[in-house]
């Protein structure tokens, strides 16, 4: 089936967004992401998950 692929997919980029926004410590990324102030990792986490919702329009459908 289409869906449980795409569920897949979503699941994978959905954790990497999570990492890159620093809510798992940044286990991810390092100390890099600990050191950046909250509301710069706030912004670029809007900005990736624009990024993903942009990439779910263009997509499969």
């Amino acid at each position: 089936m289409k869906r449980v692929s795409g569920i897949g997919r979503l699941r994978s980029n959905w954790r990497r967004a999570c990492a890159q926004r620093g809510h798992n410590g940044g286990s991810r990324r390092g100390p890099v992401t600990d050191r950046r102030p909250r509301n710069e990792s706030e912004r670029v986490a809007r900005r990736v998950d624009d990024f993903h919702a942009e990439t779910e329009r263009r997509g499969r459908r």
